[in-house]
């Protein structure tokens, strides 16, 4: 709820126009969170489709999706 709340209030802003700017730079880290969840939903599903189908192609493409993360994460750090 608390980070729909967020998103909504970013949302909300963003249709002022004047603010864009700030708003976009304060909720940096609210669209990294909201980004962060929904690769965690995309995982997950990735997984489950995994499981279901017995594919093992998707389970090497979770492992270099998460290679490919960890990575961007690290540059991103530096």
């Amino acid at each position: 709820i608390n980070t729909r709340s967020k998103f909504s209030f970013f949302c909300w802003r963003k249709g002022s126009g004047e603010h864009y700017e700030l708003q976009i730079k304060m909720n940096k880290y609210n669209l990294i969170a909201i980004i962060n969840v929904l690769e965690v939903i995309l995982i997950l599903g990735i997984i489950t489709l995994a499981g279901i189908f017995r594919n093992w192609w998707l389970l090497l493409l979770l492992f270099v999706i998460g290679s490919a993360e960890s990575e961007k994460r690290l540059l991103n750090q530096k």
